[in-house]
């Protein structure tokens, strides 16, 4: 399923949400710094996941986040 991509969508400004492993990594540090931060499972779909492709001089680089049924190709 999507989420919705119209207005007006939720904001809350300050607070950061991450994964697992990252939080462990990171968490207190962004504290320190004012954030608000909640930890997330790893690898959870909440997030969206991304597909990208790169043109570069030496061809294309194309790669997919795995937290979704996703495929990167160019041509």
């Amino acid at each position: 399923s999507m989420p919705a991509t119209f207005a007006p969508h939720q904001a809350f400004p300050g607070a950061l949400l991450l994964e697992s492993t990252l939080y462990d990594q990171s968490a207190a540090g962004l504290q320190a710094l004012g954030y608000t931060v909640q930890r997330n499972p790893d690898w959870d779909n909440t997030f969206g996941a991304v597909g990208a492709v790169l043109k570069g001089d030496g061809g294309l680089l194309a790669g997919s986040d795995p937290r979704e049924e996703a495929t990167a190709a160019g041509k």
